[in-house]
């Protein structure tokens, strides 16, 4: 998920009361975001997960397109008032990374969902706060808190946990747990990337997710094709293997919109906060399909998750209050 600029709106009232539209955007985000491991871990045992991903941004390209070209109509006209005097096509370099970013980062949270079942994959890529705030401090030159180091600890032990499945012996380390950092890791540094464009109003926040499935459909598309020909198209034949594609495109598409719409309704950070309840829809989806078993590390770990995450974000946000400064994106899809 991600929270991409402001796109020239104005600064939102941290005192407002949260909206029931606003409300409305952060239980779809929610949901959405809680049934993506419990619908990838649903596809059949033999699909091909490079094929998965490639059709899952096809069809998440598919579904965002309407919001796309509705939200393109309602154009305020202060956005439109921007004078265009450069072009996306000057930063293709720059969005190219974003694409290979976004691409390698879907891909790899397929395995790795794959690898820890739905609630430790979802409850792991939480820790994106966490890789928001290392970037912004080395990319930003953003100052870290000892408070906020404190809180990295208690999340980092949180992963142990997870990691080790409770055992805290490093023999039992998920591989699984490793992809997903990397895959928080790539979506924040594509959500860095992909600041400056929006900031400068080179590209608005529908058109930077629209491009980023376009480049996504290209680079997987090449690499699904390259390595495995068209062997895999008779799935979309097959509704075992259909349904499971449309629909983790489909709550993709969702959760983009709806998170989008979000961060224009309250806060950046309380945007993030809202966010973190997400592996509780994962607890509850993965118990109606049976599609995994609450562990007791999985509570724990959560508890930390909690503690650790909400503590970097008040100081994020207590930080930004002080200096006046836009934080990094902090969220992830």
């Amino acid at each position: 998920m991600t929270t991409e600029a402001s796109e020239g709106r104005p600064p939102i009232d941290d005192n407002k009361k949260i909206s029931a539209k606003a409300l409305l955007f952060a239980f779809v985000a929610l949901v959405s975001e809680g049934l993506q491991p419990v619908i990838s871990n649903s596809r059949p045992d033999n699909s091909d997960p490079l094929f998965f991903s490639w059709m899952t941004v096809i069809w998440e390209l598919i579904c965002i397109l309407p919001f796309y070209l509705w939200e393109q109509r309602k154009k305020t006209s202060r956005i439109q008032s921007f004078d265009n005097i450069d072009h996306p096509r000057n930063h293709w370099k720059r969005l190219v990374f974003v694409g290979l970013a976004f691409s390698v980062s879907v891909y790899l949270m397929i395995i790795g969902y794959d690898e820890t079942g739905p609630i430790t994959g979802m409850i792991i890529v939480k820790i994106s706060p966490f890789f928001a705030m290392v970037i912004g401090a080395l990319y930003l030159h953003e100052r870290i808190s000892l408070s906020q180091i404190g809180f990295t600890l208690i999340l980092l032990g949180g992963v142990f946990v997870l990691a080790t499945k409770g055992t805290f012996q490093f023999e039992v380390f998920s591989i699984g747990v490793v992809l997903l950092l990397i895959v928080s890791l790539l979506w924040n540094l594509g959500h860095a990337a992909s600041k400056p464009l929006l900031e400068t109003h080179v590209m608005t926040t529908p058109e930077t997710i629209v491009a980023r499935m376009l480049l996504c459909t290209v680079f997987l598309g090449i690499f699904s094709l390259v390595s495995r020909g068209i062997q895999d198209f008779w799935q979309w034949t097959n509704p075992n293997y259909f349904w499971p594609m449309f629909l983790m495109g489909a709550v993709y598409a969702c959760l983009h919109f709806s998170w989008y719409k979000l961060i224009t309704t309250v806060n950046l950070s309380t945007a993030t906060a809202i966010m973190i309840a997400s592996p509780i829809v994962t607890m509850v989806a993965s118990f109606i399909t049976a599609t995994d078993t609450l562990q007791w590390y999985h509570i724990v770990s959560l508890v930390t998750f909690f503690v650790g995450l909400y503590g970097i974000i008040a100081f994020q946000k207590q930080n930004q209050k002080k200096v006046n400064l836009i934080p990094l994106d902090e969220k992830a899809n």
